[in-house]
C-alpha cells in the first residue's frame, strides 16, 4: 500500500471512529488483535478515546497494552479517571505498576488514589479483572472469551448494554449446556442484588443473603459494571459479619482478634468494663437501702442471687433473639 493510500485509509479510519464511536466499539470487539492494532496505532488519542469508552473493560485493557507505549500513555491519560480504572483492573499488578509509573504524576496519583477504597468497604473485596459479557454475544464466544481469559473465581456471567451498564446475568451451568449459536440474552436472569464499591461488607452480606447470589456484581451510581465479588469472597464475608455480630453480644470490639495484645484488649474492652462497673454500683446500692429489712427476713438474703441469676438469665436470652434478627435482617 502506497503511503497515499495509507493516509487516505487513516483518515477514513479516523472519520469512522468520530462520528460512529458505538459501531466501532462493536466491530472492533469482532476483529482480532492483529487486524486494528496496525489501524488504531496511526490515530490519535482522542479519537481512541471515546471508542475505548465503550468497549468492554478486558477488550480494551488488551488492545490498550498492545499499543505503543507513547499511545498508550496518552490515551489513558485522555480517558476519564473512573474509565482508566476500570481498564487498570483488568491489567496483571506488574503492568498495572508499569503502566502508572509512566504517567504523569498528577494522574497517576488521582487514580491510585480512588482505587484506594476505605477498609471494611465492598470496593476492597470485589475482582475487577472478571469480564463482562454483550447480550448479542453467543455461547459459544463467551465460551472462548472465558478460556482465553482463564477466569475460574466467578459462577455466573454478567452482562452489560452499550454504556457498560448492567442489564442481567447468566449462569455457567446454563451456558455450558446452551446452544453454540444461542444469544446470552435468551439465558439471561436478572440481577436480584449489587451493591456500590463504598457500601460497607454488612450490605455484601446482606445482598448474598436477599438474593441468594452467589456472585455479587459492584455497580457505580450509573449502574455501570465495576467489577464482581466472587462467592468465596462473600463466604467469608458473611463469616466474618456472623462473627463480629457474636463479639459484638458481649461487648468486646469488632477488631479485636484471639492473639491480639493485652494493651489492645484492655484499651478497647475499657469502657464498657467501666459502664459494667457503674451499673454493678447502682444494683449494689439499690440493695443497700434495703439492708435493715433484709437483716430482719434473712430469706431475702437467700434469694438474691436466684434473682440476680433469673434476670441475668433472662437477659442473655433477650440478647441472643435480638442478635439472631440482626443477623437475618429480622
Amino acid at each position: 500500500m502506497s503511503a497515499l493510500s495509507t493516509e487516505a485509509a487513516d483518515l477514513l479510519t479516523r472519520r469512522f471512529l468520530t462520528d460512529y464511536p458505538l459501531d466501532a466499539a462493536l466491530r472492533i470487539e469482532d476483529l482480532s488483535r492483529a487486524d486494528v492494532i496496525a489501524a488504531l496505532s496511526r490515530q490519535p488519542a482522542k479519537t481512541l478515546a471515546p471508542v475505548w469508552r465503550r468497549l468492554l473493560p478486558q477488550t480494551a485493557a488488551r488492545l490498550l497494552q498492545a499499543l505503543p507505549d507513547t499511545l498508550a500513555d496518552a490515551l489513558l491519560a485522555e480517558l476519564s479517571p473512573p474509565d482508566a480504572l476500570r481498564l487498570l483492573g483488568h491489567m496483571a499488578p506488574r503492568r498495572r505498576r508499569e503502566q502508572l509509573e509512566r504517567l504523569a504524576p498528577p494522574i497517576a496519583r488521582e487514580l491510585e488514589r480512588l482505587s484506594a477504597y476505605p477498609p471494611g468497604a465492598a470496593g476492597r473485596l470485589m475482582d475487577t479483572s472478571v469480564s463482562a459479557f454483550r447480550r448479542t454475544a453467543t455461547a459459544a464466544q463467551a465460551l472462548q472469551e472465558l478460556r482465553e481469559s482463564g477466569m475460574k473465581t466467578a459462577r455466573s456471567l454478567f452482562l452489560v448494554d452499550e454504556q457498560q451498564r448492567l442489564t442481567g446475568k447468566v449462569s455457567l451451568a446454563e451456558l455450558a449446556l446452551a446452544d453454540a449459536a444461542a444469544p446470552l440474552s435468551s439465558l439471561e436472569h436478572p440481577v436480584t442484588a449489587s451493591v456500590r464499591p463504598t457500601d460497607p461488607e454488612e450490605a455484601v452480606a446482606e445482598a448474598s443473603r436477599s438474593g441468594g447470589n452467589l456472585d455479587i456484581p459492584v455497580i457505580n451510581l450509573d449502574g455501570v459494571l465495576l467489577g464482581v465479588i466472587t462467592h468465596d469472597d462473600v463466604a467469608r464475608t458473611i463469616e466474618e459479619d456472623t462473627s463480629l455480630d457474636i463479639q459484638t453480644m458481649v461487648g468486646a470490639s469488632k477488631e479485636e482478634r484471639a492473639l491480639s495484645g493485652p494493651l489492645f484488649a484492655v484499651r478497647k474492652r475499657m469502657p464498657w468494663l467501666q459502664i459494667n462497673l457503674l451499673t454493678a454500683f447502682l444494683a449494689a446500692a439499690v440493695v443497700g437501702m434495703f439492708e435493715n429489712t433484709i437483716a430482719q427476713v434473712t430469706a431475702l438474703a437467700v434469694l438474691l442471687p436466684v434473682f440476680a441469676g433469673q434476670s441475668g438469665k433472662a437477659g442473655a436470652q433477650a440478647l441472643a433473639i435480638t442478635m439472631r434478627g440482626r443477623a437475618l435482617r429480622e
